[in-house]
């Protein structure tokens, strides 16, 4: 988990709680310093822009996920790849308040390179530990194309643009993922047949992005 002290963790929850009371573009920076309880200096200094303080929360978020699948030891980096992708689309698919703000939020840290390297320790780790012929700039790349096509996938997902269940959806994606990254179908097919059951037999953690 990166470390992030008193002051800037503040910052990220008044920052969240005024993006889910007004959205990102009508959020300024003093609205969240009144309600941090800091200065629109003390927050520049932290976050020169106001678009840092939402990838830093995102990076954060899936962090979170990322550190309660790797404490539970028992799966590899791909098992730990798929169940981090399903609990981390069900976070947001449970959040009715990101919902409302996908669109706007994703508009913006799509954007940002940050947001990319955020997911892309996951990807190391599967290139380490599975056969996979790609070097470590391919790889990045790879992992954003991944990222652009996930998004719209999740997107036309919650806009209700696709006749499939979430069950389908999250297996499409993964699906593609593996594609992308040239890992053997066999292996990808046996690890598909376990997400599911793997997915339930974890104990039931919330990890919303915004407070209930």
């Amino acid at each position: 988990m990166r470390k992030i002290n008193k002051t800037q963790a503040k910052i990220i929850a008044a920052s969240k709680e005024e993006y889910a009371l007004n959205g990102y573009s009508s959020t300024s920076f003093q609205a969240i310093a009144e309600r941090s309880g800091t200065s629109k200096s003390l927050i520049n200094y932290y976050f020169p822009k106001k678009q840092d303080i939402l990838v830093t929360a995102l990076g954060i978020h899936l962090e979170e996920i990322s550190d309660y699948v790797s404490s539970l030891k028992k799966y590899d980096s791909l098992m730990r790849f798929f169940l981090v992708r399903v609990i981390y689309y069900q976070s947001f698919r449970e959040d009715k308040t990101w919902v409302e703000f996908d669109d706007d939020i994703q508009e913006r840290t799509e954007k940002d390179l940050n947001t990319y390297r955020n997911h892309f320790p996951l990807f190391e780790s599967i290139a380490e530990e599975f056969p996979v012929n790609l070097d470590k700039d391919e790889l990045f790349v790879r992992s954003i194309a991944i990222y652009g096509l996930t998004r719209q996938l999740v997107a036309s997902f919650l806009r209700g643009e696709l006749d499939i269940t979430y069950e389908q959806m999250i297996e499409q994606m993964l699906w593609d993922t593996s594609c992308m990254l040239q890992l053997n179908n066999y292996t990808v097919y046996n690890y598909m047949g376990r997400i599911w059951e793997e997915y339930e037999s974890l104990e039931r953690k919330e990890f919303l992005f915004f407070n209930p």
